[in-house]
């Protein structure tokens, strides 16, 4: 059994400093979030092989915030999952040589991958968590279709909007 868990970044500010989509940061609330989800997340106990991480400034904060609670090996950070889409999202993990990884990324691509490995209709707001475990040795026999979902988390918390 391999074991993939999705974060989608927390919420951001609608446009940039500079207008440039990668460069948007967290709002106060996306901040909040992150934290709640980083002491949801510790409370699990997650241990993981590999974290990979969207480049974007966005997945960054979110990461180190969320990382404070996880254990982890190795991490690779890396603009070719900046808006990535299933297809991308699969070469990269077919790459890899561990058994459990966590992607902290974004969407479409994100609820698309969940949609793909499931066959389930979830959506991943953002700062939402879920876990997919998939009945293979390798990422290279992941298909379509195969994995279930052990845990969805998402924020139940109503926060203001900025």
């Amino acid at each position: 059994m391999i074991h993939l868990h999705l974060i989608r970044h927390a919420k951001t500010e609608k446009i940039s400093y500079n207008g440039i989509d990668f460069d948007r940061k967290l709002t106060s609330t996306g901040i909040i979030q992150a934290n709640i989800l980083r002491t949801k997340l510790e409370s699990i106990g997650i241990n993981v092989d590999h974290v990979l991480i969207s480049s974007a400034k966005r997945t960054q904060q979110t990461a180190e915030i969320i990382l404070s609670a996880i254990n982890f090996r190795t991490r690779k950070d890396d603009p070719v999952f900046y808006l990535a889409e299933t297809e991308q999202l699969l070469k990269e993990l077919n790459t890899l040589d561990v058994k459990s990884v966590m992607l902290i990324g974004h969407n479409d691509g994100l609820t698309d991958l969940v949609r793909f490995l499931t066959g389930e209709n979830n959506y991943l707001r953002p700062a939402d968590y879920t876990c997919i475990q998939l009945p293979v040795s390798s990422w290279e026999y992941v298909s379509q279709g195969i994995g279930t979902i052990l845990t969805f988390l998402h924020q139940d918390v109503v926060l203001p909007s900025e």
